[in-house]
């Protein structure tokens, strides 16, 4: 069925019986030689990149395209896509935009969600560079009493 709607709207359908890498590349480049186009190569496997890269020459202009991932850290962190929402406001004021980079800045890196908004008045409430200077102090604390080689990329950057 699928094969039948590409072959009408003249999109070339080739099935692989059990080497299909091969079969990909191959076809790209008989494309690549005969009509002297450019040929994409969409995969998922990095087997097809090798091959594309050992098997063609610099002559023909094939690309190899890795579809998109999901998002890994904002599915385990909904904070961090709710924080981003706020971004896309119309006429969000320098403060607002300061008060929610920091916070996704901060649920980037892993902060709790109950340290990033402390539940004290507004006017007590310490600014937004404090938080962070005492959450990158905090974690570095952590990893250096851990015993291990310490990760420059989990401090949060000055």
């Amino acid at each position: 069925m699928l094969r039948s709607k590409l072959t009408v709207v003249g999109i070339k359908f080739i099935q692989g019986a059990a080497d299909a890498d091969r079969t990909i590349l191959t076809t790209a480049v008989e494309i690549a030689e005969d009509r002297n186009k450019i040929v994409v190569v969409v995969s998922e496997d990095t087997d097809v990149l090798v091959l594309v890269t050992a098997l063609t020459s610099s002559t023909f202009e094939i690309f190899f395209l890795k579809p998109a991932q999901p998002n890994k850290a904002e599915e385990n962190n909904p904070d961090l896509a709710q924080e981003a929402q706020h971004f896309k406001e119309a006429g969000l004021s320098v403060e607002k935009l300061v008060e929610h980079g920091s916070q996704l800045l901060s649920a980037m890196y892993g902060a709790s969600f109950k340290f990033r908004k402390p539940n004290i008045l507004v006017k007590f409430r310490p600014s937004s560079i404090q938080l962070a200077e005492t959450y990158r102090y905090k974690m570095y604390l952590m990893a250096v009493t851990k015993n291990k080689k310490v990760s420059i990329a989990k401090i949060l950057p000055t």
